[in-house]
């Protein structure tokens, strides 16, 4: 089996693997069928069909490629969906698997027709098409169900499939059953051989206990992994296996072995490199890994050195793009505004050598978030501009609180403001009244149609997960620029989506997103309500939240925590009722539970909800809770009703002076200082 290919496959593991949290699921079948293909290695290698070009072109290149495999035998249709699976179109790879599955039935080739069903379903997993994924991995399965008897082909088949199912079965919850499956997939791959194959399920097996809180039986099986690579004499195959441990570490939080192995990766993979100028891609996939793993560990320069690189001795647009704007959110993340102007040019360039796939969508949300950060500075936050649109009498906001109380609000504002070019949505409004007002109408716009781009291209797609990405980071916008209406209606199709592909790490952004324009509408109920299913989305995730790098997944201090602050507040307004405080204190009690999972990077607590009265009925509980504008007091007492009081002070101060009473806790300060800031 050829080295190179190996490294293809491996980069495209590493690939779907880093994506998890966009919706890409790991399954080592990807890397197998892979392992023939005969194209140059990379992270994701777009087909040569696709040449660099406007987008319209790509698309219409997709189709008359299609048209031409439309009649090919069910082998080149099968290698054919491979191609556009690794390019990120599913729905077209899903497609040409159902005709390559028709084509071995017709032919009574079982083993054919089993590995086609098997790709097809991870199609559809990818897709959030659960049922369809469900049935179709079950009937890939049953076409091999005497194992014993199967030829070492139908092995290899037979594991694949299992990975599948096993991912199938965790992303509906089913973990153990899942664990079960993996364990099953392991033994084939061994059964015939295949190693890489093996490394992927025992990694999908320590995912499997790390959910289920065996923390120890997952360290453990990494480690086994690792003894097991060190002693491989392929040193193509340990290089890959490193990078794919090396991963797999950093999603678990494991950063120090993360960082080792990565580099231990990239050391052997310079050497290869140097023998064979093949191995040259392989570097920009270790070194954008690690410069995850780095900026995981704060360590700022040594990332963005790692991003630097990996832009670098990237051999495909996409892999150039990726690194660079993980290098740009890094920038963005620390303020650093010059250097993160500069790659500006640079990424919007390379964004247009991307040809369409869930990738490129991605990448396209991604640049528009950090231009609004970036931005940020200009617009004001969300108070200031709100108090603007209200002087202004909301004639500027449209959808705002005068312009769009009923359905036809953001039509009338198409009307009356114009539409992003090629799109049906609004041209962003600006508050700003400076002489700046242009060039952040500008930066607005831009952003707008490159979000607009996006949506389009995932329609195209039929990508349902990137479509509700993309529109909820296009409602995002409109939130900013006090268009309320549109703002709403943009977020609750994108909830709608995600709700129906159960995409919940997608769902509980957009539900947060909801709350707060309602709020801003004044809809406090109902603001309450979408706050409310946001935190329910956060406590089902429970278990991805703490045991996932937080880079990766969710910033716990920026996504969670905020949504049970402002929840509180909601809830704490204009004279509380008694079912509002007991809300709000059980919020508060919720939060303390999630940010000690959040410390220990563990969710083995397995709390058993019991109110303190009950415990002692004499005791007094008092639950404070830091609000932006404000101290709030909750406070319980036996056989009474709960009362609250606050004090009107903003966020930054309160901090401060908690901090400074700590450091008079310390031995060396006298009694009355102590006394004097505790007051």
């Amino acid at each position: 089996m050829a080295t190179k290919n190996y490294d293809f496959f491996s980069q495209l593991y590493l690939l779907l693997h880093r994506s998890r949290s966009q919706g890409f699921w790991l399954s080592t079948a990807v890397l197998t069928f892979l392992l023939v293909t005969t194209v140059s290695p990379g992270v994701a290698q777009h087909p040569s069909t696709f040449p660099a070009a406007t987008r319209e072109s790509l698309v219409l290149s997709t189709q008359n490629y299609l048209k031409d495999t439309e009649h090919s035998d069910a082998s080149t249709l099968l290698e054919s969906g491979k191609t556009l699976f690794a390019a990120g179109k599913l729905t077209e790879a899903a497609r040409i698997w159902q005709q390559a599955a028709v084509s071995y039935s017709e032919q009574k080739n079982l083993l054919g027709q089993a590995r086609s069903l098997n790709y097809l379903s991870l199609a559809y997993l990818n897709l959030g098409e659960w049922e369809p994924a469900q049935r179709t991995i079950t009937q890939s399965l049953n076409l091999l169900q005497t194992p014993e008897n199967l030829p070492e082909k139908g092995t290899s088949i037979l594991a694949e499939g299992l990975n599948t199912q096993g991912n199938i079965q965790l992303a509906l919850g089913q973990t153990a059953t899942a664990l079960d499956t993996w364990q099953q997939a392991a033994i084939a791959y061994e059964s015939v051989g295949d190693i890489t194959g093996k490394l992927g399920t025992q990694i999908n097996q320590a995912r499997a206990l790390q959910s289920l809180g065996n923390y120890r039986r997952s360290q453990k099986l990494l480690e086994q992994a690792l003894a097991q690579l060190q002693s491989q004499p392929d040193v193509a195959i340990q290089a890959t296996g490193l990078r794919m441990l090396g991963v797999a570490l950093q999603a678990v939080g494991d950063l120090s072995q993360s960082k080792e192995l990565l580099e231990q990766s990239l050391a052997i993979t310079r050497q290869l490199e140097g023998k064979n100028p093949i191995f040259g891609s392989d570097m920009g996939a270790t070194l954008l890994s690690l410069g995850n793993t780095l900026t995981a560990l704060q360590e700022i320069d040594a990332a963005l050195k790692r991003y630097q690189q990996a832009a670098t001795v990237a051999t495909n647009p996409l892999t150039r793009t990726e690194a660079l704007l993980n290098q740009l959110n890094l920038l963005v993340k620390n303020q650093q505004w010059i250097e993160a102007q500069t790659l500006l040019p640079q990424i919007q360039s390379n964004l247009l050598n991307l040809s369409p796939s869930r990738a490129s969508v991605y990448a396209q949300v991604n640049f528009a978030a950090n231009l609004m950060k970036m931005s940020m500075g200009e617009w004001g936050d969300a108070e200031t501009r709100r108090r603007g649109e209200k002087r202004a009498g909301g004639a500027e906001g449209a959808g705002g609180a005068g312009g769009a109380g009923g359905a036809g609000g953001a039509e009338e504002t198409m009307k009356t403001k114009g539409t992003i070019p090629n799109s049906q949505f609004p041209i962003p409004n600006s508050q700003i009244t400076n002489n700046k007002q242009q060039t952040t109408n500008n930066k607005q716009q831009f952003i707008a149609q490159l979000l607009a781009k996006a949506i389009k291209e995932a329609r195209t797609l039929q990508d349902r997960q990137a479509e509700a990405y993309a529109l909820g980071q296009l409602g995002h916008l409109y939130e900013l620029t006090t268009q309320w209406q549109e703002a709403k209606e943009l977020t609750e199709q994108a909830l709608v989506i995600a709700q129906k592909i159960k995409a919940a790490d997608i769902v509980a952004p957009w539900q947060w997103q909801l709350g707060r324009i309602l709020k801003e509408q004044d809809q406090i109920n109902q603001a309450v309500a979408a706050y409310s299913s946001a935190v329910a989305t956060l406590q089902s995730l429970r278990q991805e939240l703490v045991t996932s790098n937080p880079d990766l997944q969710f910033s716990f201090t920026e996504s969670v925590e905020p949504v049970y602050r402002e929840l509180v507040a909601l809830l704490l307004q204009s004279n509380p009722s008694q079912a509002n405080l007991k809300q709000a204190r059980e919020l508060i009690e919720a939060l303390q539970l999630a940010e000690l999972e959040n410390f220990f990077r563990q969710a083995c607590l397995q709390p058993l909800p019991q109110m303190i009265d009950e415990v002692d009925v004499k005791a007094a509980v008092v639950y404070p809770m830091i609000l932006p504008d404000r101290l709030a007091v909750i406070v319980s007492r036996p056989g009474k009703p709960l009362f609250h009081y606050e004090t009107k002070l903003p966020q930054a101060e309160i901090e401060n002076a908690i901090d400074q009473l700590r450091l008079y806790l310390s031995p060396h300060f006298f009694d009355e200082d102590r006394l004097r800031e505790s007051q």
